[in-house]
């Protein structure tokens, strides 16, 4: 007889990405196509506040939806073709680059290419020093205004 325990290891960074989200007062919630037990043992691994385990695509599309109700922004980091749809459904959607699945990576609004999910901290301090509006004049040839909102910026020119 013997027992074979297979899991998901859990980026060594990841525990401490989540802490620093947690400090920003952002609620963090695993969507995921894992059994309840594996689920649960890579939430309290990572310390995250909710999850969700044995979900579908669309399972996973309807609690973003829901959660979007809830919150008045939802970011999505996923990499393979099953968080393709939850990915586009998202305010945010944020794809793991480097083995990440490429219909992930070309459905996703910002694609973290090294694969470090610490980045999404860095994005979310970059997006908070750019929030709100602000104006750009630029010499050459003609006036640009730009304006900033979160994780997007409009060009007018």
């Amino acid at each position: 007889m013997g027992f074979i325990n297979l899991n998901d290891k859990i980026r060594e960074n990841g525990p401490k990405t989540i802490e620093k989200l947690k400090d920003k007062s952002i609620k963090t919630i695993m969507l995921t196509g894992d059994n309840s037990a594996t689920a649960k043992n890579v939430a309290e691994k990572l310390g995250l506040d909710n999850y969700y385990p044995n979900l579908l695509p669309e399972d996973k599309v309807n609690i973003v939806e829901e959660l979007g109700k809830e919150y008045e922004n939802i970011a999505m980091v996923g990499d393979g073709v099953n968080d393709t749809p939850s990915l586009a459904r998202a305010n945010v959607g944020i794809a793991m680059g480097m083995g990440g699945a490429d219909v992930a990576v070309e459905t996703a609004d910002i694609v973290l290419m090294q694969d470090n999910i610490s980045k999404v901290n860095y994005l979310i301090d970059i997006a908070k020093k750019n929030n709100g509006n602000y104006k750009a004049k630029y010499s050459n040839t003609s006036n640009c205004e730009i304006y900033s909102s979160n994780f997007r910026s409009n060009w007018l020119c």
